[in-house]
């Protein structure tokens, strides 16, 4: 092996350690975000025991991890984009749909399921389900096609294969006129303030913001170099939106829709620079491998995070009480650790069971053909 050689394996293998802490800093952040009653839309109608608190809450979920579901969509089309060959297109399409789409159905009918006996006990419900005797509505709750499903994270799966359906015409203008494919993406994203487009606007966009890195081969030596100014402004950023939205009671408005827009573009830059430092610390190798439980962590938390909620709400807890604090600095952990041990007891018992839902059999990230595994996890 040459000298050269050796060198981009490292570069590669250091790319791919950064890639997997990001998913799981990224999915942590999805995580937080969701701990009930969520704030991230408008207006808030809680009351709670402490201003304060409630801004830091309003900072994390609103504001800071925001930024979680692009740098993921970031993270896709990157990886899709790193070795995308246009003559595979529709075995990508079928891969894809296995990794996406057959997840996405699996954990939402356990939840339809018992949905309609709730409807036929009386048992009360969480959500307007719509008329479940319409096939319509029972596959719009399964799968989210005018609407996010039941388990509403997962909408994010059928915006990124959509995203891969659409590589194609990324792949176009990626080659043809980048930056004139990034300005559209862009205008869709500030233009599109309902999200009434086929995809999210800041998946859209940041899904080809990845998929250009990779075609370009951008090394991002300068975002690394200066992650402390990236971290710092995108963070400033959060501290003001955050601001101005109390000052102004958390009414929304325009300031709110274009705010939150801002923050899921810059989000990104400073997450990826940010991962630049903590590639260095001595627990990054534990955190990149740690990757192998993010996506059953990101799929598995929001009905997880609804039971502790209806747990605490059973126990007589409310938000107004000052132990509405407790809970909500319990809830991610106790949910990251029982996703994990999920994931531990299915190796166990139903290994077949993970392999249907996309998770890795073993850390992506620092085992034998680790980078190979990486790229195809994208």
């Amino acid at each position: 092996m040459t000298e050269n050689s050796t060198t981009q394996q490292s570069v590669s293998t250091a790319r791919s350690k950064r890639i997997e802490m990001l998913r799981t800093i990224a999915i942590l952040g999805v995580v937080v975000l969701h701990v009930p009653p969520l704030e991230t839309d408008v207006a808030v109608r809680h009351s709670y025991s402490s201003e304060f608190l409630f801004q830091i809450k309003y900072l994390l979920s609103a504001a800071i991890f925001m930024a979680s579901v692009p740098t993921l969509s970031v993270i896709s089309g990157y990886l899709l984009f790193s070795t995308y060959n246009e003559s595979r297109y529709l075995q990508t399409v079928i891969k894809k749909a296995r990794t996406l789409v057959i997840p996405l159905i699996l954990w939402n009918l356990p939840l339809l399921a018992i949905l309609y006996a709730a409807r036929i006990e009386g048992w009360p419900v969480y959500r307007d389900a719509g008329d479940l005797a319409s096939l319509w509505d029972a596959v719009n709750l399964t799968v989210g096609i005018t609407a996010p499903p039941l388990n509403f994270p997962l909408h994010f799966l059928l915006d990124i294969f959509i995203c891969v359906v659409l590589s194609p015409v990324f792949y176009f203008f990626i080659r043809r006129a980048p930056f004139l494919g990034l300005a559209i993406c862009l205008a869709i994203l500030f233009a599109d303030r309902e999200n009434a487009v086929l995809v999210r606007g800041d998946i859209f966009a940041s899904y080809y913001l990845g998929g250009l890195v990779a075609y370009k081969r951008w090394t991002l030596e300068a975002i690394d170099r200066y992650w402390w100014a990236f971290g710092g402004v995108f963070l400033a950023l959060c501290i003001g939106y955050t601001a101005v939205e109390a000052a102004h009671g958390y009414a929304g408005g325009a300031f709110h829709d274009y705010g939150r827009q801002v923050l899921r573009i810059a989000g990104p830059f400073a997450f990826w620079g940010v991962s630049a430092y903590l590639a260095g610390v001595s627990w990054s190798d534990g955190v990149a491998r740690f990757a192998r439980y993010s996506f059953f962590i990101f799929c598995a938390h929001a009905p997880i995070l609804k039971l502790l909620w209806m747990v605490y709400r059973a126990a007589g807890g409310t938000v107004e009480s000052p132990l509405y604090w407790l809970f909500y600095g319990a809830a991610a952990p106790a949910t990251v650790l029982l996703s994990v041990a999920l994931v531990k007891l299915l190796m166990r018992v139903a290994p077949f069971v993970l392999d249907m839902l996309a998770v890795p059999p073993a850390p992506r990230y620092g085992a034998p053909g680790g980078e190979r595994s990486v790229k195809e996890a994208g």
